[in-house]
């Protein structure tokens, strides 16, 4: 029996499928769905599936019965796959096989939560393919909450999640589908939201240049490594820094106005201070004697 087969017919879409709470892998199973134009043969009683990860060299096989597709599945995301279809008769006898195809199994990389923040974070992954972009997160592995799906297709990705709740541990994916429609996700991941930065009271509340103030609050962090507080806008000097007081002192050129608290570029609410002038001299002295 001669097969027509018309390879360039051949069409294949990659469709990752991840093993959930298998964190411990390096490598997750995926699966690759070929489809054909069926033999216009009345003769022909199925097709066969061959493919490896070799050119010509097809470790597997999958019969696929009367069916014009067949999915491939147990494939490693991030490997090119090499197929061809062959028809086979009532007898088991093979036709000619379809010219080889390849595709390459969808995968994503570098996934991380960066730029968390009391009440966002921004997630970034790359894949190997240049793909859309979409994130599922939530409080557990039922996730509940997206992003909408950005259709730009790039291999670098970036999406912020914002309306999320203070010291809240969240659960996340970044999902991924290319031009061909093949869907990669990541592995279950999390991270933790810090507490939300915000300023209760000023001691004292108003004062000179050079007044040490101490500023209560949370969310501060244990060290200033990335944090200032200014005055009406200017950069005070600070004295001691901790996660839930702070000293800083009246800056030189301070005008009465909001005292603001700034960690990695998230912004405190403000509190009022009140910047006094030195005391104006007492009037005419006299002296009698």
């Amino acid at each position: 029996m001669t097969a027509r087969m018309r390879p360039h017919l051949i069409r294949f879409l990659l469709t990752l499928l991840l093993s959930v709470g298998a964190l411990t892998h390096a490598v997750f199973a995926g699966s690759l769905l070929v489809s054909w134009d069926p033999v216009p043969d009345s003769r022909v009683a199925g097709y066969k599936v061959k493919y490896g990860t070799a050119s010509k060299s097809y470790t597997g096989s999958v019969d696929a019965g009367p069916n014009s597709s067949q999915v491939l599945q147990s494939l490693t995301e991030g490997t090119t796959y090499y197929f061809v279809v062959v028809a086979y008769d009532s007898a088991g006898v093979e036709g000619v096989p379809s010219l080889e195809a390849s595709g390459i199994v969808l995968k994503t990389t570098s996934v991380a939560a960066t730029s968390v923040a009391a009440r966002s974070a921004v997630i970034t992954w790359q894949t190997n393919k240049v793909s859309d972009q979409q994130v599922v997160y939530g409080t557990s592995t039922n996730y509940g909450m997206s992003t909408s799906v950005d259709p730009a297709l790039v291999m670098n990705h970036s999406q912020t999640l914002t309306g999320l709740l203070p010291e809240t541990t969240y659960h996340y994916q970044a999902r991924s589908r290319d031009e061909g429609g093949s869907v990669a996700q990541s592995a279950d991941l999390t991270f933790t939201t810090p507490s939300e930065l915000l300023l209760s009271t000023l001691s004292p509340s108003g004062g000179t240049t050079g007044t040490q103030v101490v500023i209560n609050g949370k969310g501060f962090g244990a060290a200033q490594s990335a944090g200032k507080v200014t005055f009406s806008g200017v950069a005070a000097p600070v004295v001691a820094w901790g996660q839930s007081s702070i000293t800083a002192s009246v800056p030189v050129g301070a005008t009465s106005g909001p005292v603001v608290v700034t960690v990695s570029n998230a912004k405190s609410n403000s509190l009022n201070f009140k910047v006094n002038g030195k005391l104006v001299p007492p009037g005419k002295v006299r002296v009698k004697g």
